[in-house]
């Protein structure tokens, strides 16, 4: 009797975590029809809504579903697209030591407009899909791009179909307004298409390439301004390059400082350029760029380089943002100024 009273009483339990689900962000979408709703993807955590211009926050994938988000764009009809797995930024697997690679199992897009749940493309289930580095849309077609370890690929009609456009593994792609793509290879050769997406000719902003992963940086103020972030072969800071014309001509304006000195190395000691490498160029400044590594920094033509984020998370640290960053971006809606930094500890 005194058991059947215990069984038949209700329990009340109460959530002690965890409580860091999304983890590292490589992955930010700001809804192009509300100021209020987001989209944020975390390569340990799935896909997250706000509806709330970022106050909180809700998941939208399922729990059966793959939650190594690590890319999301948005097609000019509304729909929401997202790619998994990491292990292009990684050693292409997790495994018992420790590495933090998540494979992915394809291209997700959103069930309805609202983007309150998604579904997997189902042709995206392949190896090709498994590692999703970067994605794009375009700004006037209902299509978009998704760097992966096989290639850079264009999705048309709803996702149902993609082409390889470019082959051989691709780390990041970057559109601009009139349709001309840039994309980037995990050995820093970079290319640029024409305006219709294709014919792509390789940049040669250095002799060869940086060697390492590169990232890119375009001008909303001027699309002839374009920036690359370098990483060296072995993944050291290798430098800053310009172009002012569309890349015809190419200036390196940061250098790497001597290995004693090394103030403006933006990867670290670790050499970690193959895995927090983002650029950002101020929207109302062509010559104001943002650097993102395992620091944050800042250059103009007349400060130069200048660190502008602390690594340390203490009450009195009004400038902590968290270590390896993976994204600089602005909510451009309705002529916005807010940054955002996507990191190893979440959005900023």
């Amino acid at each position: 009797q005194s058991l059947n009273r215990r069984l038949n009483k209700a329990i009340n339990w109460t959530n002690l975590g965890p409580d860091n689900m999304g983890g590292r962000v490589r992955a930010l979408q700001f809804d192009k029809d509300s100021l209020r709703n987001m989209w944020l993807g975390c390569v340990s955590g799935g896909m997250w809504k706000s509806n709330t211009s970022g106050q909180s926050w809700y998941p939208v994938t399922a729990p059966e579903q793959n939650q190594h988000v690590t890319a999301v764009a948005q097609t000019p009809d509304g729909t929401v697209y997202y790619g998994t797995g990491e292990g292009g930024f990684t050693n292409g697997g997790g495994n018992k030591s420790g590495s933090p690679a998540f494979l992915g199992d394809g291209i997700y897009k959103s069930v309805t407009r609202a983007g309150e749940s998604f579904e997997r493309i189902t042709n995206t289930n392949t190896p090709v899909f498994r590692t999703v580095n970067a994605m794009k849309a375009h700004p006037t077609k209902d299509e978009f791009y998704v760097a992966t370890e096989s290639g850079l690929y264009k999705f048309t009609n709803g996702g149902s179909t993609n082409t390889l456009i470019v082959p051989g593994g691709q780390k990041e792609v970057e559109i601009q307004t009139d349709g001309t793509i840039w994309c980037a290879a995990g050995n820093g050769l970079v290319r640029k298409s024409d305006a219709t997406g294709a014919n792509f000719q390789i940049m040669t902003y250095t002799s060869g390439s940086a060697g390492g992963r590169a990232t890119i940086g375009i001008s909303e103020q001027d699309e002839n301004y374009v920036y690359l972030l370098g990483a060296a072969s072995n993944n050291s800071f290798a430098g800053v390059w310009r172009t002012k014309d569309g890349g015809s001509n190419w200036t390196q304006i940061i250098a790497p400082t001597s290995p004693t000195n090394p103030i403006n190395n933006i990867f670290g000691s670790n050499n970690q350029g193959y895995y927090d490498n983002c650029i950002g160029v101020d929207p109302f400044n062509k010559d104001h760029i943002y650097l993102g590594g395992v620091g944050l920094a800042e250059w103009d033509p007349v400060n130069g380089y200048t660190a502008m984020a602390s690594l340390r998370d203490l009450p009195w640290s009004t400038s902590y943002v968290h270590a390896d960053k993976h994204i600089i971006t602005w909510d451009r809606r309705n002529n916005g100024k807010m940054m955002y930094i996507g990191c190893d500890g979440g959005l900023f």
